[in-house]
């Protein structure tokens, strides 16, 4: 009795080394967060593609806070690591923006409207303080967005109570969740 065994990852990926760059990159990260680690070395022979090509990828991912590089591959982020807003406020910045406007196109006076931690929400509260409101509540759990609406004419930031989470700004825990 014969067995017929599927093709491995590495034999699929290796027929196709013309993945476009963000399906690799997406595969890459993948990996790591099912393995933990990857090596330079098993990724080049997986996607069959340069070393120097899969460098460039796991920086370009570090950078963009999706895995820790070390020298001779990468590490997933342990579940307790977060990627600090100043690293996020930096990738994409002119999408976060354009997003940013077209949100808040859509807010109107005396509604109220909840703005989770991170980047985009922050250019979100960038675009509101611009929108000359008489009456907007604003719900937040990040101080930074607090911060930049706490000034702002009509508009009333409301935050939950919780644990600073120093890297995002933002608060969490069970007051966060039940407030």
């Amino acid at each position: 009795m014969s067995t017929t065994r599927a093709p491995s990852p590495t034999s699929a990926d290796k027929r196709d080394a013309s993945l476009l760059i963000d399906e690799r990159r997406q595969l890459i990260r993948d990996q790591v967060q099912a393995q933990g680690r990857v090596t330079v070395e098993e990724l080049a022979e997986r996607f069959g593609i340069s070393v120097v090509t899969i460098r460039s990828d796991l920086n370009a991912l570090a950078a963009g806070g999706a895995l820790l590089r070390t020298h001779g591959g990468a590490l997933a982020h342990r579940d307790t690591e977060e990627v600090p807003i100043s690293v996020k406020q930096k990738l994409h910045h002119e999408q976060k923006v354009r997003i940013a406007i077209e949100a808040a196109k859509l807010i109107r006076d005396g509604e109220t409207v909840m703005l989770d931690s991170g980047s985009t929400t922050e250019e979100i509260a960038k675009q509101i303080r611009g929108l000359r409101l008489q009456s907007l509540n604003v719900i937040t759990n990040a101080l930074n967005i607090a911060m930049l609406l706490a000034t702002v004419p009509g508009v009333n930031v409301i935050m939950p109570g919780g644990l600073l989470r120093p890297n995002s700004y933002s608060l969490s825990g069970p007051q966060a969740v039940t407030a």
